[in-house]
Parts: structure tokens; sequence; C-alpha cells
């Protein structure tokens, strides 16, 4: 067991920006973590913080809000001031706004090392407007540039609350403001750091965001300034009968099934939930204690929690414990139904008996082993994963076997012909751009990715040099 493990504090760890995520966090995060078996159920048994990494406006609204006083009484909130610096690919339009608006900002921002809050590029009007001044500039900016920009912030809020959890030796709990904890959640995560559990990876799925808030609003779960109370086997309940369609397109048995095959799941016979077999897995507990070398740069080049973060760090046969079982904790995270859009549609080969099935164990294989692919990846996807709304019974049995033999031989490593369609298939990918540039980006960007760490750098200051000098 892990020195002081029952004692050491959890940080929770969020961060947002603007009235759209600020309104999820109120309405969503901030009331199921408020239920009795989440942050309550921490009281006189372990130290509770709340870094909540935002802009200073949304701080201020949300500290008049009656779910901070609630908070209050069980945790420490903690604001840090979201900032980071303006990416290359904006700073040329964005300096030529400053200079329309105010030169005094332009000094000013200087002297605070370019650093801006995300309101400033990275809400949706804010980008518009420096899309038109980049038309004017001959400059062309892309929803790939804003989905850039946001993850970029997104990172630098990880990193700040990241930081601040390593000093401190503490257990960081990774939140995002658009999801619900089932009731108990926090209780669990409690349990398994007692034990000395070093990392908690939970299974994420999207759901529909309009759909999931309104049949919890007919339930009357969710009321204004309280908490949101729902236990796991209810919330898999609710929120299955509204798939957002990027999980839609994981079930295996559909003609729809998805080309890029990260994760497939089956439907289980008397259950709303469903077996789950996953790429997406998301850190929720995170012992800093230990550490011996925090790689906090990682985070600058917009590196994510469920990306290679984890890897860095930890050992990944010894240290991550993987929830198999929705009965344990259950994440359910929200979307808008245009956002993250797939385009559904039958393919053909997927619709053959017996040759749709090897077609797409194919696309599983080439998710695992192509450029997406890695061997924390592959680890977890073994993982059969139960998120069910009625107590389990023999009726699993069978979608478990398929579903075995299925994963089974996914994860068998490509022979020489499965590796050149791969290769064939992802090089169509890379050169998929609209334009010729477009097409010379993601080549560029895929070599720049898979040099060092110590080379990415020096091409990045190399780049803000002739920036400068320009």
């Amino acid at each position: 067991m892990e020195d002081n493990a029952s004692v050491r504090p959890f940080y929770l760890v969020v961060a947002f920006w603007g009235q759209t995520y600020r309104q999820y966090f109120l309405q969503l995060c901030l009331p199921s973590l408020l239920s009795p078996g989440n942050i309550p159920s921490l009281l006189n048994k372990r130290a509770c913080r709340f870094l909540i990494c935002t802009t200073q406006h949304d701080w201020d609204v949300l500290s008049v809000d009656p779910l901070f006083a609630i908070l209050k009484r069980y945790a420490d909130p903690v604001f840090l001031e979201l900032r980071s610096q303006v990416p290359i690919f904006l700073r040329d339009v964005f300096q030529e706004k400053q200079r329309r608006y105010s030169l005094a900002n332009v000094e000013l921002r200087e002297k605070d090392q370019g650093l801006v809050s995300p309101l400033e590029i990275a809400t949706p009007e804010a980008f518009a407007e420096l899309q038109d001044i980049g038309r004017e500039m001959k400059v062309e900016l892309t929803e790939h540039h804003h989905y850039a920009t946001r993850i970029l912030f997104m990172s630098a809020g990880h990193k700040a609350c990241a930081v601040q959890a390593y000093q401190d030796q503490a257990f960081g709990i990774f939140l995002a403001p658009d999801m619900v904890l089932s009731d108990g959640g926090l209780g669990y995560l409690d349990e398994m750091a007692s034990l000395g559990k070093k990392v908690v990876m939970v299974s994420a799925c999207r759901f529909s965001l309009e759909n999931c808030i309104r049949e919890f609003q007919k339930k009357g779960l969710l009321v204004p300034g309280q908490p949101f109370t729902v236990n796991s086997r209810k919330l898999v309940e609710l929120v299955f009968g509204y798939l957002h369609t990027e999980t839609a397109c994981f079930e295996f048995d559909s003609p729809f099934f998805c080309n890029p095959a990260t994760s497939s799941f089956w439907r289980i016979p008397g259950d709303t939930g469903a077996l789950l077999h996953s790429f997406f897995w998301a850190p929720l507990l995170v012992s800093y204690s230990g550490m011996k070398l925090h790689h906090s740069e990682y985070f600058d080049r917009g590196g994510t929690t469920d990306g290679e973060y984890i890897s860095l760090h930890f050992d990944k046969d010894r240290d991550i414990t993987a929830v198999m079982d929705s009965d344990e904790i259950f994440l359910a995270s929200f979307t808008p139904d245009k956002e993250y859009f797939y385009a559904i549609s039958k393919g053909f080969l997927k619709q053959l008996p017996g040759l749709g099935t090897l077609y797409k164990i194919f696309l599983i294989r080439r998710s695992l082993y192509g450029p997406m692919g890695d061997q924390i990846k592959r680890k977890l996807y073994r993982c059969s994963i139960r998120l069910h709304s009625q107590p389990l019974t023999k009726s699993w049995g069978k979608p478990e076997w398929v579903a075995e033999q299925i994963v089974l031989r996914a994860l068998k490593p490509p022979g020489i012909f499965c590796r050149t369609a791969i290769r064939a298939l992802w090089v169509k990918d890379l050169f998929s751009g609209r334009t010729l540039l477009e097409r010379l980006q993601n080549v560029a960007f895929y070599f720049v990715g898979k040099m060092p760490r110590k080379i990415r750098q020096q091409i990045k200051n190399a780049l803000s040099e002739l920036r400068i000098r320009k």
C-alpha cells in the first residue's frame, strides 16, 4: 500500500471558459459532484480542493452561484487563471487585430510575454472575427485551426492544475465541464486511492447533450442550484437511449459501423446498456506521489491527458487500473448533436454475411495498429466493459463470447498483407486535404510529430525566431 495514500488530498481538476461551458459546468458536472456519494462523502476523510482553471470573468460568475455555497461546505475551490500564448498560426492575424483596436494593448501583451485569455481568440465569436481579418490578409483560418486553439487552451489549463497537484504530491482527478459522474464515483476513487492505485482509467462515450438534458429534466433530476444525484444504473438507463452519432457508429452489428473503428459495442438482451471495447479512456484518478519527474512541457504542444501523458509517467502493466463495470463508476460525457458529427452511411462490405464481419475486424485492426494506436490503447482495448442498467445475468454470456473472439482477432499483429493495406489507407487519408497546401501540411505535421521532443522544440523555436525577424 502506498504511504499516506489514505490521507493525501484529492485535487479535482477542470478547465473551461465562456458562457456555454460555464453553463454546462453549473448544470451537469458540479451538481453531479455534489451528490452524497461524491464530494460530500470525502468530508472528514480526505482533504479536497477543486482547482478551476478559467478566466477571471467566468470565475466571478461562478463565485456567486448557489452551488458554490454548497461546494464550500465540503471542498476548497481554487481559482487558476487560464492564459496561454497565441498559437503560431494565429499570431500575425491576432497582432493585426490588436493593431487595429489598440496599440496600447500590443505593448501590454509584449510585457505579458504574449499570454492571452481564451476569450480573446478561442470563443466562436472571437475566432470568427479573426477569420474575417485573416481573409483580408489572405490567411485562411479553418475550423481545424479553431479546434487546435481550443485544445491548446485546454492543455494549458490541465498543465496549470497538474503542476499544482504534482508540487503538492496530491491525487489529481481530471474532469470536464460537460460530464456527469454517477453518485458514489468519488467514493470509489477514494477506495482505489487508499489501496495505493496510481492511475484509474474509465471509458468515455459521448451522448446527446440536448436529448439527455431534456430527459434529466423530465425525470425531475436537474434542479437549478441543487445537487444532481443519479446512481450508475439509472444513469446508464437514461443516457443510452440518446447516443451521440459518434457513439452510435460504434455498434459492431450495425451496417453503419464507423470506419475509424476506435470503439465497438454490442447490445445486451434485457438491458439498456452495452458491452464495450474502446480506445477512448480517460485518466480519472492520477497519483502524483513519488513522481520523480513531471513532464509538464507535454501540455505545451497541445498534449492531452488522454494522450501520451499517462505513458510518460506510469508503467502500462503495473500502474494502470481500468474500470470494467459501470456499477463501480460511470462517467457520461455530453456533446451537442451538431458537434463531432459523424456522417452515417451504410457500407457495402459491412452488409455482406461473413465478409462484413471480417471487414469490420480489419477496420478495428487498422485503428489499433495505425498511427492512432499504441501499446496502452491496445492493452486497454482488451478490456471488456460492462455498462449496464440491470443486474448482470446469463444474457451477457453470448455477446461477451462473440466480442472476445472478434477482439482477439483484431488484436492479432497484422501480417504483411494487412500491414500493406493499413499503410495504403493511411497514405490515402494523409493526402485527403481539400487543397494542395492542406495535404502538404498533413504530411509535414505527421513527420514533425514523429521526431524526438527536443528536435520538435528546436523547430518551434526556429519558427518563432523567423516570425520575430519578420
